[in-house]
């Protein structure tokens, strides 16, 4: 098929704009929430916190309660799909349930307190917590194996992103792994402070934690660098794929230029926010979701450029965030080519063509010059364009 045709099939038109408004849902609990599991290329968002709260909601404003069978404080949640989801907490516990909820059953109990969960696939997951505990899991989640961390500092966070993963915590410590968790390497953070929360995408990693420490790496941790978050606040959330981070006293900062520069937001909410999260169901935007303290939940949204392909039965999904950037949701690996085209449809740049992991990414978006071009997305068998003025 000649691109006109395509162009013409497909063309659509986007707005690009950002609103700063965040608004308080209510939670119907008063509980500590510490983390929220929501992804773009999901409809359910599970959200988890002290005394056993599980949240859930599918319409992305009633969240209800659901019955985890325990009182134990649960650290961390994360989704493999709409209804294959887990989480960890106290105890070492950790939950499982294969039905969106209805059912939490107890897969594993030890003794050290776990704080965070993540997967880099569907059988490959990885809880950290104290005491440099890490556990593995090759099977989805069934069965858990403890491995060598090489700490004895507490871990607090964990994350993968086309590749690579990595565990933060106390004491300024970062653990690296390029090879699913075989084997970690410590790496030098710059930073004795305790990080929180590290999110990756490949060579691209934010890393945040106590008194308002930000710290950026684009070389895969060879060198981390500290930013100016313009904070003090103990920061606990960070994604460096839809560039925002969360902390104490309601403090949500935004960056636009991969989490080299940020700027704080105005939530109107004091207190303490843990997790954040990010979903594609608002028409033409994708919310964002920042849970934390006395059951708080407060959402904002990210306007245009966020278009859904289906590829059988899993979606993936693209967007542009403040003009500079471009991100996309894949669900499973996938060659990915990005073009950019004039008014005319003739090819003015290749922004992108190569394989990619399953998960976020994102990468500089280098529109030059004025007047309509047209972006051309391609993730497998599936393609679209859009019309950017």
């Amino acid at each position: 098929m000649k691109f006109g045709s395509f162009f013409l099939a497909l063309l659509l038109c986007l707005t690009l704009e950002a609103r700063a408004a965040w608004t308080q849902l209510n939670s119907g609990t008063t509980q500590k929430l510490n983390a929220i599991s929501s992804r773009p290329s999901f409809t359910m968002n599970y959200v988890v916190g002290d005394s056993g709260v599980i949240l859930k909601t599918s319409n992305n404003y009633a969240w209800v309660k659901q019955s985890s069978n325990t009182h134990l404080t649960l650290r961390s949640v994360y989704a493999l799909n709409d209804t294959l989801v887990l989480a960890v907490g106290d105890s070492g516990i950790i939950l499982k349930t294969t039905n969106g909820g209805s059912v939490w059953a107890v897969v594993r109990k030890g003794t050290a307190p776990l704080n965070a969960l993540s997967f880099s696939d569907m059988n490959n997951g990885f809880a950290a917590g104290n005491n440099g505990v890490l556990l593995k899991t090759s099977n989805g989640g069934n069965s858990w194996t403890e491995i060598i961390s090489g700490t004895s500092q507490n871990l607090f966070s964990i994350a993968f992103g086309n590749g690579a993963g990595y565990v933060a915590g106390a004491a300024g410590i970062v653990l690296k792994t390029v090879n699913n968790g075989t084997t970690w390497i410590l790496q030098s953070s710059g930073t004795t402070k305790t990080l929180y929360s590290v999110s990756a995408d490949g060579d691209f990693a934010n890393a945040v934690g106590a008194e308002g420490t930000l710290l950026y790496t684009d070389n895969g941790g060879s060198t981390w660098t500290l930013l100016n978050s313009g904070t003090q606040q103990t920061l606990y959330s960070a994604s460096i794929g839809f560039g925002f981070v969360a902390g104490d006293s309601g403090v949500v900062l935004r960056s636009q230029n991969l989490g080299k520069m940020w700027f704080s937001e105005i939530t109107g909410s004091a207190n303490q926010l843990t997790s954040l999260g990010f979903s594609y169901s608002c028409g033409d935007c994708m919310l964002i979701y920042a849970v934390g303290s006395r059951g708080t939940i407060l959402t904002s949204s990210v306007g245009g450029a966020i278009q859904e392909f289906t590829n059988r039965s899993s979606p993936t999904r693209f967007g542009l965030m403040g003009g500079e950037n471009l991100w996309f949701d894949l669900s499973r690996q996938a060659r990915v080519i990005i073009r950019l085209y004039d008014s005319r449809g003739k090819q003015s740049q290749r922004i992108l063509d190569a394989t990619q992991g399953a998960g976020q990414h994102v990468i500089p978006f280098p529109v030059t010059g004025p007047g309509v071009k047209i972006l051309d997305f391609q993730a497998g068998g599936f393609r679209k364009a859009v019309k950017i003025h």
